[in-house]
């Protein structure tokens, strides 16, 4: 027994450390009151000052339960005797279970006390101000913006090579007289002037690359001012969504708050002494579901700190993706975030204003329309070679690609046949199908009544004659 009671007087040191470890808490609440107080109501401070008063009642009496159980230890040990064996036995029980409750209650109120102290930063940041910030850091909008002045920049340089050229040439040498290496004589040297004139007659090629060129502009154009519309309504979404996060931590906050409190109630109607059974009656028994109702307060007191853990991760893993968003984000030597606060719109920062004015800058211009309409009048593309109709030697049509002068009207009138289809003489002696005989007919016929413009030899047009009949 002397022996049980040594084993739990050195439960008391770890009590005592535990307890420290509570104040400690305690104390880092008590730190983080005014951050937290900054983004509450009245009522929300209120009821915020109530329940700390009430912790800090809590701990108090959880230290007095902790000096009476040290001094009640202190007392068995002494007072242990043989006429007080079996007192003392019993005594030991009792404060054991008192022990029991004491470390519980003290990690519930450390599990209140450090939910109480996890704080977050209130973003009181606009979009358009975080549309400004964003413009004035990022590099690749810097660029982005950059690449579309150069192609503005390359429309005029394509529209001058559009326009005539007139270069002026100067030549001359000198001769040696005599058969002599160094005989230089002003008599013998030539000397030529001229002009160089390059008219905008033929600019197919330059007309060309410059109709690319507006055609890159208004393409990286439209480009850079998606990209911007992006980046403004992604960063009006995030900020919504962290204010979101900041809202959802406090719910999930108060629903940890409630599951403590239920596993307190738990465990003080699992610990309360039952009613003295009634003579002749069996001792009373713990409800059928008593067991039952701690553990399920057990494990709703776990998932409620995942939830808060979750959602805190969430916020911070939110605040890291505005600050490289707004191109603010600074790393260490080993690549670590380094959590800078991130500017408010309410701050009065004349920096902040010039960075925001950033996002009124006008947007880039469009193409004039004089620009569109000058390559109309431009020298256009030679046309395609257009099909000339061919008649084979059985009569029918086929499509021959012939070049096309743009300046000769094509003629109205049916296209003309070409020599190389008229079979010679070896083919037509070699005809002996009444079909094909049939169809040499019509076709004389039609080259006698004019139908087809041609230009055969007439003893060309009697030889095949004198075959068909």
């Amino acid at each position: 027994i002397r022996q049980v009671l040594t084993d739990g007087f050195t439960l008391v040191e770890p009590i005592r450390r535990q307890l420290d470890d509570v104040q400690a808490d305690f104390a880092r609440m008590e730190e983080a009151v005014p951050a937290r107080e900054q983004a509450m109501t009245d009522v929300e401070r209120r009821l915020f000052k109530r329940d700390r008063e009430q912790l800090r009642e809590g701990l108090a009496e959880l230290k007095q339960q902790f000096e009476e159980a040290k001094a009640k230890v202190q007392t068995l040990r002494d007072g242990l005797s043989e006429d007080t064996k079996d007192a003392t036995v019993s005594k030991n029980v009792v404060w054991l279970g008192e022990v029991l409750r004491l470390v519980q209650g003290s990690i519930l109120v450390q599990a209140r006390a450090r939910l109480e102290a996890v704080t977050v930063d209130t973003i009181e940041l606009s979009s358009q101000d975080a549309f400004g910030i964003a413009l004035a850091n990022r590099m690749d909008f810097m660029n982005g913006r950059a690449a579309l002045v150069d192609s503005w920049r390359l429309i005029q340089f394509n529209a001058d090579a559009l326009q005539s050229v007139l270069n002026v040439t100067a030549d001359g040498d000198i001769r040696t007289a005599r058969n002599n290496p160094v005989s230089f004589r002003g008599s013998m040297g030539n000397l030529r002037l001229g002009l160089e004139f390059d008219a905008p007659f033929t600019r197919l090629l330059e007309r060309n690359n410059y109709r690319q060129s507006l055609i890159d502009y208004q393409r990286d154009r439209r480009d850079f001012m998606q990209s911007r519309d992006s980046l403004h309504l992604g960063l009006r979404g995030l900020i919504r969504q962290i204010e979101q996060l900041r809202m959802d931590l406090e719910i999930q906050r108060r629903a940890v708050a409630i599951a403590i409190r239920r596993v307190d109630l738990t465990r003080a109607a699992l610990y309360a002494p039952v009613r003295p059974p009634q003579p002749g009656q069996r001792p009373a028994q713990f409800g059928p579901t008593a067991a039952t109702n701690l553990l399920t307060a057990l494990s709703a007191l776990r998932n409620t700190q995942n939830n808060f853990l979750s959602v805190w991760l969430s916020y911070y893993a939110s605040r890291m993706r505005l600050a490289r968003e707004l191109g603010i984000m600074m790393l260490d030597h080993d690549g670590s975030w380094i959590d800078h606060p991130i500017p408010n719109s309410s701050l009065d920062d004349s920096s902040g204003s010039d960075k925001s004015s950033l996002a009124e800058l006008p947007l880039p211009p469009a193409v004039p329309t004089e620009w569109i309409e000058l390559t109309d009048r431009l020298p256009q593309e030679p046309d395609a070679l257009l099909p000339a109709a061919v008649e084979t030697s059985d009569g029918s049509v086929e499509g021959r690609p012939i070049e096309s002068n743009p300046s000769v009207d094509l003629p109205n009138g049916p296209p003309r046949i070409q020599k190389d289809t008229i079979c010679d003489k070896n083919a037509t002696d070699n005809l002996t199908d009444e079909d094909e005989l049939a169809k040499r007919a019509k076709r004389v016929i039609r080259l006698r009544d004019g139908l087809i413009e041609s230009d055969v030899r007439e003893d060309e047009l009697v030889m095949e004659t004198d075959h068909v009949d």
